[in-house]
């Protein structure tokens, strides 16, 4: 019976993502470039209702398919409306431009309907029991309190410390946000785990933390918020399908603050030049941000929802124009050559592009992302919707497998926080990191989490055996 209402549900969607297509195509440019936003907008509302054919909703909002049509279809939504708004800071005024002349946009937006359309597909009901998780801690609440503050002593030494591991591919400081990572995932884990009162002034702590120690990277802060949601949820401390008050004020609040930290390290890297003296000095100047440039131009393209669009449309417009860019798996293939210096390596799809768009940035180390859906296309042109199909299955497969099968979130272990840490990257994994970055990622997680679980959960597991 459920099977055939979750059946009956992705029928609809495909009938309303078809009906789309259907106007998309009907429309003039002019037309479709002004709408844009409300096709990828309907079809995401469209999305959201597949939840009902769900006996298990939250694995349904936290599976790999349906955060990736949340990340892709919120930038186009937003990015789409700002760039034929030119709702941008001055210095990328000229993405809205080339976006608003840009030929093959029918093509190219029925292509990113129809690739959030089987990425909804591959998403399977799962049989979950809906047996209470085995929540009890080991640990005491003294040892709890060592944890947090060991944990803490480690994000601040590696904010110190670079970890420098460019002869492997990234910034030479780039590497220094994984055992970061890992050691705010520790914490959230054992909050999460243990219901601690005091959970959520941590999980803020850690971010306001992490984002005063690297305001170069707003991505490692956005990032934690999905093993946040996880473990929450996984031990019963939330329901994402029941609204309340509560988790409204909570939602409200969350994304002010997180607006409000973007802004913030904004300034912090030197936009504006603002004569600040310290860190929380520069705090003041976000009024002035917002006054000299208008909140909403700031926001567009401090939160890379323009830059994702305008990438998007553009990386494949390139292969439209000149089918010898296409790559046929090559991007790929540079999973192989994953731990070898990166001065030797095949450029990545971000690389290949940011050099064809802006060859002055890419001499600089600047990037461009592009995302899985648009390196699909570079790669094997329609026939990338296929990959997208048997990739996202997969993802599906093992965040069911790693997170809902075994209980695997019952004990800590160090498999335990690299699964974590990949679950918390993979919008980064969506947004353009490439499949060699995100394995070395992963691999480098590995260690630090096992390096932290000896240091940390050892010594503990000896006193309690004693008791």
């Amino acid at each position: 019976m459920r099977y055939n209402k979750l059946v009956k549900c992705k029928i609809h969607y495909t009938i309303v993502t078809f009906s789309l297509i259907l106007f998309i195509i009907i429309l003039d440019t002019e037309d479709l470039r002004k709408y844009l936003w409300l096709f990828y907008l309907i079809q995401y509302l469209f999305a959201i209702r597949i939840v009902k054919g769900f006996s298990n909703k939250n694995f349904f909002y936290l599976s790999p398919s349906f955060l990736l049509v949340t990340y892709v279809n919120l930038n186009l939504i937003f990015g789409s409306y700002a760039l034929n708004h030119y709702l941008s800071i001055d210095v990328y005024q000229y993405r809205a431009e080339n976006f608003n002349h840009l030929s093959n946009i029918h093509f190219i937006s029925i292509y990113y309907i129809i690739c959030s359309l089987i990425s909804i597909l591959a998403l399977q009901e799962i049989n979950y029991s809906k047996k209470r998780i085995i929540e009890s801690s080991d640990i005491s609440h003294g040892s709890f309190g060592k944890i947090v503050a060991i944990c803490t002593f480690l994000i601040l030494f590696f904010s110190i410390v670079n970890l420098d591991l460019s002869f492997i591919g990234g910034s030479s400081s780039g590497f220094n946000t994984i055992p970061r990572t890992i050691a705010a995932i520790i914490i959230f884990y054992e909050s999460a785990k243990r219901k601690s009162r005091y959970r959520y002034i941590y999980y803020i702590g850690i971010i306001i933390l992490l984002t005063s120690t690297n305001y170069d990277s707003k991505r490692e802060v956005f990032f934690l918020i999905f093993p946040i949601l996880l473990l929450e949820i996984y031990f019963h401390n939330w329901n994402i399908s029941k609204i309340n008050l509560k988790k409204i004020l909570l939602l409200s609040l969350s994304i002010v603050i997180f607006i409000y930290l973007i802004l913030v390290m904004t300034i912090f890297r030197g936009y504006g030049q603002y004569p600040f003296n310290s860190k929380l000095n520069a705090i003041s100047y976000v009024p002035n941000l917002i006054h000299d440039n208008g909140f909403l131009n700031i926001l567009a393209s401090t939160s890379e929802t323009t830059t994702f669009t305008y990438v998007s449309y553009r990386s494949i417009n390139y292969v439209l124009i000149d089918n010898n860019l296409l790559s046929w798996g090559m991007t790929y293939f540079k999973l192989l050559f994953a731990f070898l210096p990166g001065s030797i390596k095949p450029l990545s799809m971000t690389s290949t592009f940011t050099k064809i768009e802006d060859f002055g940035f890419y001499q600089i180390g600047g990037s461009l992302p592009v995302n899985i859906f648009a390196e699909a296309f570079w790669n094997f042109h329609l026939m990338g919707l296929l990959f997208i199909l048997l990739l996202v299955y997969l993802l599906n497969t093992a965040f069911y497998s790693l997170f809902f099968k075994k209980q695997r979130l019952s004990k800590p272990t160090p498999l335990l926080f690299t699964f974590l840490y990949a679950y918390a990257y993979l919008l980064g994994f969506y947004r353009g990191f490439s499949f060699d970055l995100y394995f070395v990622l992963i691999f480098v997680s590995f260690f630090f989490s096992w390096l932290f679980y000896k240091i940390i959960y050892s010594k503990l597991k000896v006193r309690m055996k004693k008791h």
